[in-house]
């Protein structure tokens, strides 16, 4: 067997992956959920998340 040290690629190390974006931190995750959560109407649970994917915290 050999040593190949070549394994599965880690998000966190993508090169074109920006960790000091703001819409990379799991804090900004953790808020857009308690805002789901916080939400009743399931049409705007998917409009909270449709506009972070959109325009990410730019809003």
């Amino acid at each position: 067997g050999g040593g190949s040290s070549d394994g599965p690629s880690h998000p966190r190390n993508e090169p074109g992956m920006d960790r000091t974006l703001k819409d990379n931190a799991f804090k900004e995750f953790r808020r857009i959920c308690a805002n789901v959560a916080d939400e009743p109407s399931y049409l705007e649970k998917t409009s909270i998340i449709s506009k972070f994917l959109t325009y990410g915290t730019n809003k």
